[in-house]
């Protein structure tokens, strides 16, 4: 990436206020310079670094919590403090916990899901031609399906040969 004129490498030379306009100055310098062929509003950039060196004024809020709460109290505190910010569903809980109680088994689950969609040569890929991709949704509910004992696979065996010999 350092060599690619469309990105900064070091961004933190715009929150210098004394830098800012050097920082823009220079970024497009090196964009008509290294590509002449790339089409760009040096207007928009301004706007866009500008944006960027503004997010220091941004008033973050900070929470500390007592060691004693229960996940599900901290789950609540979450919902209730993200209530206007985006809307998360079940799933977006469940690995917020996941990641603080057992990170790697929301990094397998995650790292699964992003290798179905790759093929690669190789017998333990789990990429599938024939099926559709798994959404880490769908893996999540399985799993929590399955830890809480509600997914056996011995029910939707014993219904299935239920069905096959009526």
């Amino acid at each position: 990436m350092k060599k690619n004129p469309e990105w900064i490498n070091n961004v933190s030379t715009i929150f210098k206020e004394d830098q800012l306009f050097d920082v823009v100055d220079s970024y497009v310098e090196n964009l008509k310079e290294k590509r002449a062929d790339f089409e760009f509003d040096t207007k928009q950039i301004k706007q866009n670094i500008q944006k960027l060196s503004n997010i220091t004024y941004y008033p973050f809020s900070v929470l500390e919590l007592s060691s004693d709460l229960n996940p599900e109290e901290v789950s609540e505190i979450f919902v209730r403090i993200n209530s206007k910010g985006k809307i998360l569903n079940q799933s977006d809980f469940i690995l917020t916990l996941m990641s603080i109680y057992w990170n790697e088994g929301r990094k397998d689950l995650e790292n699964f899901t992003k290798n179905c969609k790759i093929a690669i040569n190789d017998n333990n890929s789990p990429f599938n031609t024939i099926k559709a991709t798994p959404e880490l949704e769908h893996l999540l509910r399985t799993n929590v399906a399955l830890s809480f004992l509600r997914g056996k696979l011995k029910y939707a065996y014993l219904i299935l040969r239920k069905r096959f010999r009526e």
